[in-house]
This record gives C-alpha cells, structure tokens and sequence, in this order.
C-alpha cells in the first residue's frame, strides 16, 4: 500500500490540482478525492467525472503548459488519451503501474466535468458540447486592441482546436534554437488573434526552458499597426515586453540600445499580430529589428488573409505556414449560439441573408 501523487487539470479550469492517493484505490476513488478537492467548482456526482490518462502509448507525461493547452483545445472526445475504467486499480498496468513515479511539472489526468455542472456564476469556465468559453487575463501591458473585449483586464476565449498543436510546435522550434518565422493566418471570424494571445498566455505562464535552464524571453505585439506611428512607440511596446517578463527590472530603457543590451542576451519567442499591416514597410521592420537583433529564435507573424498574404503564398521559403479558413466548425457554432441567444429573434434579416434563407417575393 503506497501512496502517490496525481497532478490533475480541470477542462476548462486553467489549473492543476495535486491529489495524495493510495496506489490499491480505484478510479472511481479518485474521481471521489478530486470532487472533494474542488466541491464548489464540481457540483455533480463523482461517478459522473470522466477521467483521461494524459500520457498516449509509451511517452512521457504532459507537461502543465501541454496539458492546459489540450484543455483549451478539448473537442468532446478523448484525442487520444486513455479514458480511465473506474473499477480498475490506479496501480493497474493500464494506469500507473506498480512502481509510478511523479516527475517535474507533469500532468497524469485530464478531468472532464458533465455540461451544465459546476459553476455558473460569470467566472465559470465549463466544456460545453467539446468546447468552451473561459476568461482569461489580456497576457501585455500594451493597450488591446479595439478585437478584444476586456473587461478587468480579462478577455473571453473560445477555445479553438488548433491551440495546441500550435503551442506544441512553436515550443519544439525554440527548443531547438534554429530562427524560424511561424505564419499564422485566419480568415476573419476564425479568432486567429485571440488563439495567439491565449499562446502568449501559455508561455508566459508555464515557462519554457531549455536543457541548459535558459528561458524564453516571450515578446508580444498584438497590434503592429502600432508601429507605424513613431520610434518612441516602438519603446514603449519594447519596455513593457521586458517588464512583463522582468517585473523587477530597474535599469534605464531610454533608447533603442538600451533595449537592445536586454534583449541580446535573451532567446525571444516574438509574437506579432496584424504582421500584414508592416510587411511591406520596411523601415519598421527594421526598427523592431534593431531591438531585438538576432535574439528572436521564433517570430510568429498573426496575418488576416488579404492580398499581402496572396502575394506571399507563392514564394519558397523555410517558413512554417498555419493557414485557418472559416470562422466556427459545427460544434463551436453551437457553443456560441448557446452564449447569444438573442441572435436569432434580434437579427433575424441578417440571419436570413447570411444563412441564404430569405424568400424572394415578386
């Protein structure tokens, strides 16, 4: 009789909770002490909590940032983790085997609470139908722009299925420290700039690191259009970057070279929206390039899909291409009806011509 611990993320929660367990208890107990941990959040049954091994075949754990992003990303089915047997033992070989062993910022289960339970005041953050909606703090200290909502410095998300790969993959390309442009381009609706704030959310709170210890210096943009207007605000963006990865940095950031002494000791993972607006501008390009010099290891570009885009397609470059057409699938549709129920009975004209569903009358 030995006892472990079990690091659990709550779909939808944005959190991990750790649970001390004895091996020879089953699921069904866990899915009992994770209730227990967390009765104002899970008001449903214990047996009704669905449980997934975040581990897939034989490699390793999750980590927290992997596991938060695939609970971001959750679409109503498993994606391949291992739905847990409640009857079976956790020390069952299906499990955690005989001899498990917890590791540094794993994640063992994904918990996945029944629709329409636990919480429904207005911080509620519940899967609904594979997706949901959650708040989440606006990850800059730059002003968002006029797309993003914010309320107490906190935006709504809808999570997109396509967040995790993503994060995934622009985590690999850092990690092996070869400069690398990541486009990413969505048509308009899709929430391409919100999925690219929730990743800078990501990386900035689940710090990424290399085998050596050194960490990702995260640079946000998340309009570019700001940096058309002057030299003096591409600083302020700069400073506030380094602030918001330094909090107790208190030496002067005055010029661009002062910037640039930070960030040349640093390996940045800059993420710049609305890229289109300066791809052909540049003078600006240079500019931010004089700031970070050869720091950025992974620039994400977010770019609408418009005739820069188009004139972009055909060239052959190593880029790394992310191109997201439409706006909802089937289901995220759904998800969002069910948060604006008025739009059918308040716009029903332009229902009619969005859906082709207006009659024509002589």
């Amino acid at each position: 009789m030995v006892e472990i611990m079990i690091n659990c993320a709550v779909i939808g929660e944005g959190s991990v909770i750790s649970i001390i367990i004895e091996d020879w208890k089953t699921v069904a107990l866990l899915k009992k002490a994770i209730k227990d941990e967390k009765p104002s959040k899970i008001k449903c049954d214990a047996k009704d909590l669905q449980l997934f091994l975040t581990k897939k075949g034989d490699s390793e754990w999750l980590d927290e940032a992997a596991a938060e992003a695939a609970a971001l990303d959750w679409r109503g089915n498993s994606q391949g983790f291992e739905p847990m047997g409640p009857s079976l033992w956790l020390k069952n070989a299906k499990h955690f085997g005989e001899n498990f062993q917890p590791g540094k910022d794993q994640v063992h289960v994904l918990v996945l609470v029944p629709e329409d339970e636990g919480d429904s005041g207005p911080a509620s953050k519940k899967a609904r139908h594979g997706y949901h909606f959650v708040k989440l703090p606006f990850p800059s200290l730059v002003m968002p722009p006029n797309s993003f909502q914010v309320v107490e410095g906190s935006f709504e998300y809808q999570a997109r299925w396509h967040l995790k790969r993503l994060y995934e993959k622009v985590v690999a390309f850092w990690m092996e420290a070869t400069p690398i442009t990541v486009k990413v381009v969505g048509t308009t609706g899709y929430g391409t700039s919100h999925m690219l704030a929730v990743l800078v959310l990501l990386l900035l709170k689940n710090q990424v690191k290399d085998s050596y210890g050194s960490v990702a210096f995260v640079c946000y943009i998340p309009d570019c259009r700001k940096l058309l207007e002057d030299e003096s605000t591409v600083l302020t963006i700069m400073q506030q970057n380094i602030l918001l990865n330094f909090p107790d940095f208190s030496e002067p950031l005055n010029t661009i070279k002062d910037i640039r002494v930070v960030m040349q000791a640093q390996m940045v993972i800059l993420v710049a929206d609305q890229w289109n607006s300066i791809d052909e501008n540049q003078m600006v390009i240079d500019r931010l390039g004089s700031c970070l010099g050869i720091s950025a290891y992974v620039k994400i570009h977010g770019m609408s899909m418009n005739e820069t885009l188009y004139a972009l397609l055909p060239k052959q470059t190593s880029d790394d291409r992310n191109i997201y057409c439409g706006g909802f699938n089937d289901d995220e549709f759904g998800v969002w009806l069910k948060h604006h129920p008025p739009f059918f009975t308040e716009h029903e004209d332009e229902l009619a011509l969005l859906t082709v569903l207006c009659s024509v009358s002589n």
